[in-house]
């Protein structure tokens, strides 16, 4: 059961022992969640996570190839939001990732969506 605030941590780069920024981790998280049910991904009662006890599977029981797009969008989607980089070009580039990213999900959770 992995947890969905260590993975982030890990993705930012922070040790998961240092807890000095996870409440606002926790913050953008659940925005990231709410982005999720947003674009139909999820329950449908929506999720939310309090700490580093919630774990992937809370959010998509059963679901691997959803699970996996899914754990590589939500670091991505938090870093912009609580880290952006400051360089353009890596910007730009982190932002396109994230537009494929919820596009693909979408896509995936919507079958009948898709072009």
């Amino acid at each position: 059961m992995e947890s969905i605030l260590a993975t982030v941590k890990s993705y930012l780069g922070i040790p998961d022992s240092d807890n000095y920024f996870d409440n606002n981790l926790v913050v953008q998280i659940n925005s990231v969640f709410s982005i999720l049910r947003q674009i139909g991904c999820g329950p449908t009662e929506g999720y939310m996570i309090e700490g580093a006890s919630n774990t992937w599977d809370e959010f998509l029981q059963n679901e691997p190839e959803k699970m996996q797009l899914v754990k590589s969008y939500v670091p991505m989607r938090v870093r912009q939001l609580f880290d952006s980089p400051t360089n353009g070009t890596v910007s730009q580039a982190l932002d396109r990732q994230v537009q494929e990213f919820e596009l693909r999900i979408s896509y995936l959770c919507d079958p009948g969506g898709q072009p």
